[in-house]
């Protein structure tokens, strides 16, 4: 048979299923060493890596490499993109000054990503000021519908606000990042901008807010969810996000973006903003909202006065002061169910706060989710020691149910905690726990890993097949 036969009759393997195939079975080192072996596994590996996102451009080279990589084949490479994520930030300014040229190039590979579904720009302003031509390519980015924006530096975001003033596209989900030390355009002009489409809405940095939002005319019928990160308290106002916002089903509001605790303090103000909210008419605001979660001092300067189902708490202060603002807040949104993380290393201090103290629920809270994070090997003494400290903090909500939840935070936390408890018979567990709560209650037991390594899930150790509710 002749080779020209040979190859007519040879199985060809189609390259959606070769990408698809690849896409499943390889992780991203493995599909890097492949695509060095043959020209179809490499034009295979483009598609999924262009796919899965490009990620963190912090420099001008690393943008000319990407420029220069995309123009070999630029509708091709361009139609494959997903995910794009630029950094053009002053932090990195020494790193970013990239030329008129490659700027200008991106503003090309823009144009031609027809299928960019999530962007994230730092510093855009940069880029647009560079090629205004940049502004006009992500306006005309049709199928984009998750956007993050950033400042770091005094700039007003003009051209990126122009930008997004002309979006071809619905964008659902914004996130906005701002430097509080030096950004001083504030989250508002982004907002009004894509204020008709909006689903969801992420703040870090919430500059005069309220304020401005106040003073113009916004609405935002669609946001179903907001978070607001590093909002000052003093400009918190309730009045204000549910007449923007009238439909929100989820809050969250914190002072710090995934830091674990409200860095802000009480502070002399907390009380008369937490009056000055309260007193504002909230009987027809936000009607579907059911979930609030944050700090608990943004919390109570929030004054929410509506019913929700799930409260949860981005830490839990311990002295006796943010007790008390937890009680208020409970009084006033009436949870059905309310989670606490507490730190295992402060568990005592707050079994201090919380001893004798009592949160008037008015029985409608029902579950009680306690989040106690280990980060150390504990002996078999100092986990009853735990055990005793969790009770007295369960003892003045008076739940119907409580689940906690030991989160490992190493190896050795892990093994330590697993091996405690595969000892020990589940009643005995339970009951330890229970017969220390003053109402009778349910109980549940679980252990969690929040690494990756030895002793993070071993099924012997799955403190889940042995642990269940017990009526104390």
């Amino acid at each position: 048979m002749s080779s020209a036969g040979m190859n007519v009759n040879q199985p060809v393997l189609s390259f959606d299923v070769l990408s698809g195939i690849l896409a499943f079975s390889c992780s991203r080192n493995d599909l890097l060493a492949m695509m060095q072996v043959c020209h179809t596994l490499y034009r295979a590996g483009i598609r999924i890596l262009l796919a899965e996102g490009v990620d963190h451009f912090s420099s001008s080279t690393q943008l000319a490499s990407f420029c220069l990589f995309m123009t070999v084949d630029l509708p091709s490479r361009c139609s494959m993109i997903r995910k794009l994520h630029i950094h053009a930030g002053s932090l990195w300014e020494d790193e970013f000054v990239p030329s008129r040229e490659d700027v200008q190039t991106f503003a090309s590979i823009l144009r031609h990503a027809t299928r960019l579904n999530e962007l994230t720009l730092f510093g855009g302003e940069q880029l647009v000021e560079k090629a205004p031509e940049v502004a006009a390519a992500i306006s005309s980015l049709a199928s984009l519908r998750v956007l993050t924006v950033g400042s770091e530096d005094d700039s007003e975001c003009e051209g990126i606000i122009s930008a997004l003033e002309n979006m071809q596209s619905p964008i659902k989900s914004l996130t906005v990042c701002l430097d509080p030390n030096g950004s001083d355009c504030g989250p508002v002009p982004f907002i009004r901008a894509l204020q008709a489409n909006l689903e969801t809405l992420t703040i870090n940095w919430a500059l005069w807010m309220s304020e401005r939002l106040a003073s113009e005319t916004i609405l935002c019928p669609e946001v179903k969810s907001i978070s607001i990160y590093d909002w000052e308290q003093e400009d918190i106002n309730i009045g204000t996000l549910m007449k923007t916002f009238p439909n929100l089903r989820s809050l969250t509001i914190d002072s710090e973006v995934g830091e674990g605790h409200d860095s802000y303090h009480p502070l002399d103000g907390d009380d008369d903003r937490h009056r000055m909210n309260l007193q504002k008419d909230q009987s027809q605001g936000w009607p579907f909202l059911k979930a609030v979660c944050g700090g608990i001092c943004s919390l109570y300067s929030l004054g929410l006065a509506r019913p929700v189902n799930h409260l949860t708490l981005s830490a839990m202060g311990l002295s006796p002061h943010y007790v008390d603002y937890l009680s208020d807040i409970i009084l006033n949104c009436k949870p059905k169910r309310v989670t606490i993380p507490i730190p295992e290393a402060e568990l005592e201090r707050a079994s201090r706060s919380f001893r004798d103290r009592s949160i008037d629920n008015a029985s409608f809270l029902s579950y009680l989710d306690l989040l106690i994070k280990v980060d150390k090997a504990l002996s078999s003494d100092q986990i009853e020691q735990m055990l005793d400290h969790i009770a007295l903090v369960i003892h003045p909500f008076s739940p119907e149910e409580v689940t906690i939840r030991l989160q490992t935070q190493n190896g050795a936390a892990s093994l330590a905690t697993r091996s405690y408890f595969a000892s020990e018979e589940q009643q005995t567990v339970i009951q330890k726990i229970g017969q220390k709560c003053v109402a009778p209650c349910k109980v549940a037991l679980s252990i969690t890993s929040d690494f990756k390594g030895p002793g993070s899930g071993e099924p012997s150790f799955q403190i889940a097949e042995v642990a269940g509710p017990h009526v104390a």
